[in-house]
């Protein structure tokens, strides 16, 4: 077992009842929030605790009423899955950051500018979330949060999530090799000539347009033939 003095008690409520158990402050952290799939070095003691703080644990008939088991290291799992561990600053803003740029690669490549039809860059984003204030809660998921930001950032930069649909041909030389790549795109309709050459339509998500471009390009040597199709 861990020093305890280096430990965090993480704590999860079943009926109104309290569950505590000390955690290894880092490894904890990296459990709960997906650095970490395992749990294994997580717990630090094997009691769970109706307060930890005074050493009071609860009695095996109370975790088998609550979880449907006995055993601390599977209780202490969900304990610090589902309920609240606390975490430094430090960690705090580390899951800030990660969840901002999340968020940001979601809008970046789901997105575009209705305006233009063109996708956004990475610049004009960052300067849009310099002109608003937004709030995001670094313990919730990205996906979660992407509507109510674009809310917020709406009246700074336009953005609007759709597909777009892109006809593209691949030289023959290159079809056979690339037809894998397509289809991962999503291939909505495809066609072979004479030649052995690929005529093909895919549906992407609109902001994803420069990385398809750039791999069909880079794939190709520069060969293929695109084109933006108007809805």
């Amino acid at each position: 077992m861990g020093n305890l003095d280096d430990a965090l008690i993480a704590h999860y409520d079943v009926d109104g009842v309290r569950f505590e158990v000390y955690v290894d402050k880092d490894k904890s952290y990296d459990f709960k929030f997906g650095a970490k799939s395992d749990f294994g070095g997580v717990l630090i003691a094997d009691d769970i605790y109706k307060d930890a703080k005074k050493g009071d644990k609860h009695t095996n008939d109370m975790l088998s009423k609550a979880f449907g088991m006995v055993d601390p290291r599977n209780i202490a799992e969900i304990i610090v899955r589902k309920g609240e561990l606390p975490i430094t600053t430090v960690q705090r803003r580390k899951l800030m950051d990660e969840k901002v740029n999340k968020i940001k690669h979601i809008i970046l490549r789901e997105s575009i500018d209705p305006r233009t039809n063109a996708p956004h860059t990475i610049v004009r984003l960052n300067n849009a979330f310099e002109q608003v204030r937004v709030n995001i809660d670094p313990f919730k998921s990205a996906e979660e949060q992407v509507e109510s930001v674009v809310v917020t950032l709406r009246p700074v930069l336009p953005i609007k999530f759709e597909k777009v649909r892109i006809a593209i041909k691949i030289p023959a030389e290159y079809a056979q090799r690339v037809y894998g790549n397509i289809k991962e795109f999503g291939l909505k309709k495809e066609q072979w000539t004479s030649t052995g050459a690929l005529v093909a339509i895919i549906e992407i998500p609109g902001g994803m347009q420069p990385e398809v471009y750039s791999k069909l390009n880079s794939l190709t040597h520069g060969e293929v033939e695109t084109k933006l199709m108007e809805k």
